[in-house]
């Protein structure tokens, strides 16, 4: 409960209220729009364009902070926004002894990238590579445990997804720990509880995640942000 209250303290402005007096900075609409001045979409796709509406629950958004969509922080790519394949092209029968890893669940909700020993080869690797992850790159869960994410490091080894998460690159200028922050924070999971479908477990799909608003503030106010969310967190600890 107290972790759940700082998140929610932290993605809803409250909890950097002094500090936003103390060091005003510029609107992180400014911020977007040059972010998004130095990527051009590799998408077809339209851009979704979520509101404060979207949510369930009413927020007040700080004057300095902004509303956006996961189009819009995307990298500029193909592929930047991508779910894991289907099961039939990624069976345990294609299972290697060693090439590249296979990242899924296991290694999202322990919180760890160096745990599984699933890999494939570099003829299904290249059959598969829309599905590649990076460092840098976050990894959400799609089924039972929805909504639970990793940032990989830069220390991760190259391979893909599984058909459980979807993984995120994003623009180098985003505060992938701010972001990963946000979603685990009440406000997304409030979002991902009402959106997500199936019978005898939660379910996402990247389309939802692309609809989630994205509560977004200036950039040292992001950085300010992860840093008192830690020292909290390490409190709790």
């Amino acid at each position: 409960r107290f972790r759940q209250s700082v998140l929610a303290a932290a993605t809803s402005g409250r909890l950097t209220e002094d500090w936003r007096i103390a060091n005003p900075s510029i609107n992180a609409q400014s911020w977007l729009d040059e972010v998004s001045s130095k990527s051009k979409t590799s998408s077809r796709r339209k851009p979704l364009e979520p509101s404060l509406a979207d949510l369930s629950k009413t927020v007040q958004l700080p004057e300095t902070w902004t509303v956006t969509g996961l189009d819009s922080l995307a990298a500029d790519k193909p592929h930047a926004l991508k779910a894991g394949p289907f099961g039939s092209a990624l069976k345990k029968s294609m299972y290697v002894s060693r090439g590249y890893k296979i990242y899924g669940q296991e290694q999202v909700i322990a919180g760890d990238e160096t745990v599984g020993e699933y890999f494939i080869d570099d003829e299904k690797f290249a059959e598969l590579k829309a599905c590649a992850v990076e460092s840098g790159d976050i990894l959400i869960s799609l089924v039972g445990t929805i909504g639970r994410v990793l940032v990989l490091s830069p220390d991760a080894l190259p391979g893909i997804i599984n058909p459980r998460l979807v993984k995120l690159s994003l623009h180098p200028e985003v505060n992938r720990s701010y972001f990963s922050l946000y979603l685990r924070s009440p406000i997304a999971l409030s979002f991902f509880e009402g959106n997500s479908h199936g019978g005898t477990m939660d379910i996402l799909n990247l389309g939802i995640l692309r609809n989630l608003p994205l509560l977004i503030p200036p950039p040292a106010e992001q950085t300010e942000i992860v840093r008192r969310v830690e020292t909290l967190f390490a409190f709790a600890d």
